[in-house]
């Protein structure tokens, strides 16, 4: 449900900067966040999660303090984060068309916990104004001393999840993936298909892998954690680890099949996982064999896969290699 939509700021730049900022019970932390946002940013798009505290007075009071222009979305019930930035990237895909077609837009998620560095802003929109990614993401991982204060169990779960994740999604140089810090095009957000994006817990990772489909290119910008101190994180990562695991196997797989036919190295790489998956078939095939005492060689097939299967991801990086410049 939108409640209101006002028009503080008078346009004087074809560049606009959109904060899309998903809130759930941040009564006590909403207003420094965006009244801390830089002068670059002209338009705050908040998205109240259904919160059971003050958060939605806190934002409304917003509309006589801020000097901006504010659009504020509530949710009736509490539908998690992933819901919420939809949301925000729903009213933005149908409302930032045609009477924007002059300006360049760009917009940064930031969350309503004032735990994101905002003074990067303009560091994560430049690569999008100037043409040289449709993508940027934060990282924790870029600079040395950046992720010292992030808790060893995120650290853990970011790590752990990152070589997965560069297969999933195709984009080779992403050394932070689990971080929701990031900015996007206009553009690229009208090109993704928002009921393809995963609204729960893999949300950050199904991004990249629907980015990835649509070839998009990702640039990485080094900005440091920022955690509460003794902050310690809800996330049960022996759960986590393995369904999102699980959730990146299946995403890998429907972007090496739907990209297909792009180009030369997509159609190797996708002939080669065909391949694999026989292969693999033919192993499980093999084990029941020889239950049943039929001589059946196991092990060539089952090398055979994992062969074809590295192959598929050899192919997968030479096309990353070729469409883009990983130093950049």
């Amino acid at each position: 449900m939108e409640l209101f939509h006002s028009n503080a700021n008078i346009r004087d730049s074809h560049k606009i900067i959109i904060a899309l900022i998903p809130a759930y019970n941040e009564q006590y932390n909403i207003k420094s966040t965006v009244l801390n946002l830089p002068n670059v940013v002209e338009t705050v798009l908040i998205v109240n999660d259904g919160s059971s505290d003050n958060t939605g007075q806190e934002i409304i009071k917003l509309e006589h303090e801020l000097k901006k222009e504010l659009i504020y979305i509530e949710h009736n019930a509490n539908l998690g984060k992933g819901s919420a930035i939809l949301s925000g990237f729903k009213w933005i895909q149908n409302n930032f068309k045609e009477n924007y077609s002059d300006f360049d837009i760009a917009i940064v998620l930031i969350d309503g916990d004032g735990q994101m560095n905002t003074n990067y802003i303009l560091q994560m929109t430049t690569p999008i104004f100037e043409k040289q990614a449709e993508f940027v993401k934060a990282s924790r991982f870029r600079q040395n001393g950046h992720s010292n204060n992030m808790p060893k169990i995120r650290y853990f779960g970011s790590q752990a999840l990152k070589v997965l994740n560069w297969i999933a999604s195709g984009h080779w140089n992403i050394t932070d993936p689990q971080n929701g810090y990031f900015a996007l095009s206009l553009e690229a957000l009208k090109d993704l298909d928002l009921s393809k994006i995963d609204n729960g817990y893999f949300f950050e990772n199904s991004m990249l892998i629907e980015t990835g489909k649509l070839g998009h290119h990702i640039i990485e910008v080094p900005v440091p954690a920022i955690y509460g101190v003794g902050e310690k994180s809800n996330l049960r990562y022996w759960q986590f680890i393995p369904k999102t695991s699980m959730n990146l196997l299946f995403g890998w797989m429907d972007r090496i099949v739907t990209t297909a036919n792009k180009n030369l190295s997509r159609k190797l790489s996708f002939y080669a996982f065909i391949v694999s998956i026989l292969f693999i078939i033919l192993s499980i095939s093999s084990i029941i064999f020889q239950i049943i005492n039929i001589n059946y060689e196991i092990t060539t097939f089952f090398s055979l896969s994992i062969i074809f299967l590295l192959l598929s991801f050899i192919l997968d990086f030479i096309d990353y290699k070729n469409r883009f410049d990983p130093s950049k």
